[in-house]
């Protein structure tokens, strides 16, 4: 998937944006390859409907999250259609750079989750056709949760 993040400069060591119709630009991440594309905002100027026309571009580009300050209500109108979640900006000044580490590292996170719970899953699978097999066993509950 990819994730636009508002950018207020074109390397990654710039602070992201709070404004996003109005930012500089936007550094386009792909999380499956680890891309990294910079798209200047040629928006940024309108006296009107900078948000939507942002947005558009954002799409046109393949990007399925935004991540910025502040959508506004027709910009947020526009995502909701195009199916685009927004992902608010934090209030710690962290370059884009780090942004996208926050993103692998949450990334691997899910990868880890996901796998521990198939391990999880196939261990009681397995338990259950133990205890069916073995009449000491077959009238006993097992029960787990998984968090």
């Amino acid at each position: 998937m990819k994730v636009a993040i508002t950018s207020s400069g074109k390397e990654l060591t710039s602070l992201p944006d709070k404004r996003f119709g109005r930012c500089n630009c936007f550094v386009i991440y792909d999380t499956e390859n680890g891309s990294v594309e910079v798209v200047d905002n040629p928006n940024r100027n309108h006296n009107e409907g900078a948000g939507p026309a942002a947005m558009q571009l954002i799409a046109s580009k393949g990007a399925g999250k935004i991540i910025t300050g502040h959508l506004g209500d027709k910009a947020a109108s526009v995502a909701k259609r195009l199916g685009i979640m927004m992902i608010p900006l934090d209030e710690n000044n962290r370059s884009v750079e780090e942004v996208i580490q926050m993103i692998k590292q949450n990334k691997q996170r899910v990868h880890f989750k996901k796998s521990l719970t198939l391990i999880l899953l196939f261990y009681f699978r397995f338990l259950l056709i133990k205890r069916s097999e073995n009449p000491l066993l077959s009238d006993k509950k097992i029960v787990f949760c998984i968090t």
